[in-house]
This record gives C-alpha cells, structure tokens and sequence, in this order.
C-alpha cells in the first residue's frame, strides 16, 4: 500500500467518524424536539405543533442521509468555509434565543404555517439530494431535478426564508444584526459551493446560467 492510499483511507475515515457524530447529533436533537411537541401540544397552537414535527422529520432524513451518502469528490480548501458553513445552518439557535417584541397571534398562526410549508420544500430538497447531502462546500454529484431546476440553493434559500420570519416578532437592532449575520452567512456558504462545482463539474457554467440562485424566476426576473 503506498503512502497516498493510506492517507486517502485514513481520511475517508475520518470522514466516515465525523457522518455518524453528525448523525447522532441530528437525532438527538431530533428527540429533544420531539419531546417538546409533546409537552407542548396542549399549549400550542396544531400549527405550532405541526411545525415542530415537521422540523424532527428534517432533522431524522439529515441524519439518515449522513450515514447512506457517498464520499466527496472535491470540497472547498480551509477551516473558514465551514465555520461559515455551521454558522448558517446554526445561527437559527440564537435568533429564535432572542426576546419577542411582538405577540400578535395572527402573525404566530401565519409563520408556523410558512414555517411547516418551508419544512416541507426543505424535505423535497433532501429526498433530491439523497446521497449528494452535506453541511459543508462539498461535491459529490451535480443535482439539477426537483428544486434545483427551480433555484441553485433551495435549502439556503429556505434557510433566509425562515431567519426573516423569526425575525420579524422579534425585532429589534440585535435581532436585525444577528439576523443579517445569518443570511449573510447563507450567501457566503452558497459562493463557496459554487466555486466547488465549477470546478468539479463544467457543466455547472450552463446550469447556473438558467437557474436563478436563490429566487425563483416566476418572483422577479433578476437572478
């Protein structure tokens, strides 16, 4: 065995011991989640309860799909993309930490419906993705049915989606700072991808110019 497949073996790995801590880490929030539908059933709104549930199906596919998908063909260079990487899929956890400057139930009602519906875009994407799935700029196969003939980033895109509905009851100069921070965040994950699939894939060149990144066409003509 030479010296360049024990490196390479070592590290698949590593990365192996890294998908199944991920997964773990996933169902055990998954659980947390789950517990507190259950207590909270009877003091929440179905649309909020349906919305947690919807969350724990995410949080148990991503898991799922840690484990099943296939190894990386290139990923983006340096520790920085990846902390930009957990900070746009983590940052939810301090917003929603944030005190509530509104209460209006309409409002409430509203979001969890646009939360349950973002829930379920976020779970068409995975069941797309399927083995191609990761949290950090990694390629593994260029995805172009289901969402991703609507937008080029259509978890990232649903990420902002519901950074700005937590938002809004809870507005304040802190909660539009930490919020910026959060989509900011998601649009620098989005370019550092891309910069991967250009290079793993030259046909990525022709997708990115008929497919909008994060807005769909039928929204705006700007991409």
């Amino acid at each position: 065995m030479t010296l360049s497949s024990r490196n390479t073996r070592i590290s698949l790995s590593w990365a192996r011991a890294g998908d199944i801590g991920l997964a773990f880490l996933l169902l055990f929030i998954a659980w947390r989640n789950f517990r507190h539908a259950l207590v909270d059933s009877e003091i929440d709104s179905w649309m909020s309860t349906g919305d947690r549930l919807a969350s724990v199906l995410v949080l148990c596919m991503g898991a799922v799909l840690f484990l099943v998908r296939r190894p990386a063909k290139s990923r983006a260079e340096g520790i920085f993309p990846q902390v930009i990487a957990v900070a746009g899929t983590w940052m939810i956890v301090p917003v929603v930490s944030l005190p509530r400057t509104w209460h209006a139930e309409w409002y409430l009602g509203i979001c969890a419906v646009a939360l349950t519906l973002g829930s379920a875009f976020v779970i068409w994407s995975l069941l797309t993705l399927r083995r191609n799935f990761s949290i950090f700029p990694e390629a593994r196969s260029l995805v172009r049915s289901g969402p991703y003939g609507i937008v080029r980033h259509p978890l990232y895109a649903t990420y902002a989606w519901t950074y700005l509905l937590m938002l809004v009851p809870r507005f304040s100069v802190t909660a539009v700072v930490v919020t910026g921070v959060a989509i900011g965040c998601e649009v620098w994950r989005a370019h550092y991808e891309e910069r991967v699939l250009r290079k793993a894939f030259p046909e990525y060149a022709e997708y990115a110019a008929t497919t909008p990144r994060f807005i769909p066409k039928v929204l705006t003509p700007f991409r």
